[in-house]
């Protein structure tokens, strides 16, 4: 089975192509005709919220901690899991057990940090990985939000 890789550089969501398959603009996350209102709440119990085509996503932790997400995008239920704390993987699988592959977060000096998406099984709408990859780019890799 092909892999295929989707990277976010800066706002925009790209395919092994370079295909820009998602941006986000301030409280707007659109993919391809369709543009969904974003909400969020920071802080422990991060929430993520996404409204438009006449669907709603919703992206939660699962536990105290934010090595297991969840995600709602329309009836589909995501769980995206880290198998260890430090781990920057996370596992994307469905609640009746369907993988559909990985999201890292990838750090380097000159880049910063970047989400990077591989998907083993392409039955994944492109409006949920964007939605799910956005979500894991706010909770592992956002550092406008840090407080010293």
């Amino acid at each position: 089975m092909t892999a295929h890789t989707y990277s976010w550089v800066g706002d925009t969501l790209y395919d092994d192509r370079r295909h820009p398959i998602a941006t986000v603009a301030g409280s707007q996350l659109t993919v391809g005709d369709t543009t969904y209102c974003i909400t969020k709440t920071g802080g422990r119990d991060f929430r993520l919220r996404a409204d438009g085509g006449g669907v709603t996503f919703i992206f939660t932790t699962a536990s105290l901690t934010t090595n297991r997400l969840e995600a709602m995008c329309g009836s589909r239920h995501y769980i995206l899991r880290r198998p260890r704390p430090w781990n920057p993987a996370r596992t994307i699988t469905t609640r009746d057990g369907t993988n559909y592959g990985t999201i890292t977060r990838t750090f380097s000096p000159r880049s910063g940090a970047t989400i990077k998406a591989e998907l083993t099984n392409a039955d994944i709408p492109n409006a949920h990985l964007a939605f799910l990859a956005y979500g894991c780019k706010l909770v592992d890799a956002d550092t406008t939000n840090i407080k010293i």
